[in-house]
């Protein structure tokens, strides 16, 4: 019966972004006079709820808030290529290059909202070269880069055709786009894919030297490969790995052995952070790692953090957080020293740590955080 229901809800899929294509007029259907073009994505709009991403959630909350402005929202895929006929007194885009498809639908004092939720390409890209270049040197293999981004953003229409940027990230995340001059900029908070009711943190069956690895997809951009390095040659601790690494088969092909064929990692894949299973993972581990090369301001983080696990990370990650472990290099022989260290913490010490990190969280990252941070940089633009 499960597979039966679940081609139909495949073929229901498929059928309803036949008939809205890319594109859906009024979602919330209101009657203001003023309209907004939201350029994300339209998929939360049309299908039923989905726990993939963090965004699935908060793209429904813009349009909210928007309509809350007293505005009529629109909303257009960024993949698609449908052109839209209408005008706006507002465009709020997710790809700034897009901004040029758009000059015709812009009424004489319509606003634009540059939405930056991750990293500067450019920065993106050198990184991930940089990680790719590093695993040549410890194993003399070439991997296929996953997030190139082919289409850098544009220095002309970043400094002279956007109102406003909102920023997912912090400072650092910011100190990317330095090629550019850009502003006013507003930060936005992001939060966790999860729950609204804070869980608490069970310690009974949390082991000191058990790790959490937590992303999606990029491997070697998110730092999975130097994380196997380490536990390859730690093979007193225990990894759980909780990614779309089976999308990258290069990477499984020479990852196979510490992967797939080690005692102390459990390669698990992408994982529903909301299931029971992903609680039990969490109340084992202590730790999350997470040497991301580029982020905007890592949702994984903030999953961990939320559900009280201690995180060891690089700045790249975009969280502000006084009590994570913070990564000085991503030299595979200094975290393995890292680790070490921290899994001989005793357990009042790491009850101490999770508590902290779980109130950062509730304090700073919630789902309201980020509403109120997107309202206040609303009305600071006076949209």
């Amino acid at each position: 019966m499960w597979i039966i229901e679940g081609i139909l809800n495949k073929i229901s899929i498929k059928i309803k972004k036949c008939v809205y294509n890319g594109f859906k007029k009024n979602v919330l259907k209101t009657n203001f006079k003023k309209n907004v073009l939201m350029v994300y994505i339209l998929d939360p709009f049309i299908l039923n709820s989905s726990n993939s991403h963090s965004n699935q959630k908060q793209v429904i909350e813009i349009a909210k808030i928007f309509s809350s402005f007293g505005y009529n929202v629109d909303v257009l895929d960024y993949l698609s290529y449908k052109k839209v006929k209408y005008k706006y007194d507002l465009i709020f885009l997710v790809d700034c290059n897009l901004l040029p498809k758009f000059y015709n639908n812009m009424k004489c004092r319509c606003k634009i909202i540059g939405y930056l939720t991750g990293s500067d390409l450019v920065f993106s890209n050198e990184a991930e070269e940089k990680r790719l270049n590093y695993l040549y040197d410890r194993h003399k293999v070439h991997l296929k880069a996953r997030r190139r981004a082919t289409n850098v953003y544009d220095k002309f229409l970043m400094e002279n055709k956007i109102d406003a940027f909102f920023l997912m990230g912090n400072k650092f995340t910011l100190s990317t786009y330095d090629r550019f001059n850009i502003k006013p900029v507003f930060f936005i908070k992001n939060s966790a894919n999860i729950l609204e009711i804070r869980r608490e943190i069970t310690f009974k069956n949390k082991k000191q030297k058990s790790f959490l690895f937590l992303a999606s997809y990029g491997q070697v951009l998110k730092g999975l490969d130097i994380v196997l390095d380490v536990f390859s040659k730690t093979p007193d601790l225990k990894l759980y790995v909780c990614s779309n690494f089976e999308q990258e088969k290069d990477f499984c092909k020479l990852y196979n052995k510490i992967l797939f064929n080690s005692e102390n990692v459990k390669a698990i894949g992408f994982i529903d952070v909301n299931s029971k299973v992903f609680e039990n993972i969490i109340d084992e581990c202590s730790y999350l790692i997470a040497p991301s090369s580029t982020e905007g301001c890592s949702g994984s983080v903030l999953t961990a953090m939320a559900y009280g696990l201690i995180p060891i990370i690089t700045k790249e990650n975009g969280v502000d957080n006084d009590e994570a472990i913070w990564l000085e290099n991503d030299n595979v022989d200094y975290i393995i020293e890292v680790v070490n260290s921290y899994s001989s913490k005793d357990i009042g010490w790491i009850i101490e740590k999770a508590r902290k990190n779980q109130n950062i969280y509730y304090k700073n990252y919630t789902f309201n955080c980020f509403k109120d941070s997107f309202v206040e940089a609303c009305k600071e633009i006076k949209i």
